[in-house]
């Protein structure tokens, strides 16, 4: 089940989302204006009757744009396909909502989330040179890459 994020979940992704992603994911930062909780949507699952919160996103709307900001998977559910799942669900969500495109920017580095970009049908548009600051385990700045897609091709 994908699902808009409630007040509820905050606690959740403030301690799931450190591990999977570099920033600062306190749940103040989280619920400071322009990271509102309806920027996110979380991705649950059933385990033996409770709802496990699995995968999460984060978009921004702008005009009929969205932007992806950032996409996740709990590291027990990584590798089974659920991510596609949940960019899926969300772009389906976003062309209801009359967004004609989806844009994202991705480190150089991520391979697995280059893979999914592509597969899902995001095309490059571009680089931004140096654009990540330096993080543990990289000695300089990253490039990012731009990818878009039009949501008209989506069915």
């Amino acid at each position: 089940l994908a699902r808009a994020c409630t007040l509820a979940d905050v606690a959740t992704l403030s301690a799931l989302l450190p591990q999977l992603l570099a920033g600062n994911w306190s749940a103040e930062h989280m619920l400071q204006s322009g990271n509102s909780p309806g920027n996110f949507r979380v991705m649950t699952i059933d385990v033996q009757g409770e709802e496990v919160l699995a995968g999460f996103a984060e978009v921004q709307q702008v005009l009929d744009e969205c932007h992806l900001l950032n996409l996740a998977v709990a590291l027990p559910w990584q590798g089974l396909g659920l991510g596609s799942w949940l960019l899926r669900s969300l772009l389906l969500e976003m062309q209801g909502k009359q967004i004609s495109r989806a844009l994202l920017e991705v480190r150089v580095s991520n391979h697995r989330a280059i893979a999914l970009y592509e597969r899902c049908g995001f095309t490059r548009d571009g680089v931004r040179k140096d654009y990540y600051p330096v993080v543990a385990g990289l000695a300089e700045r990253e490039d990012a890459l731009l990818y878009s897609l039009s949501l008209a091709s989506l069915s």
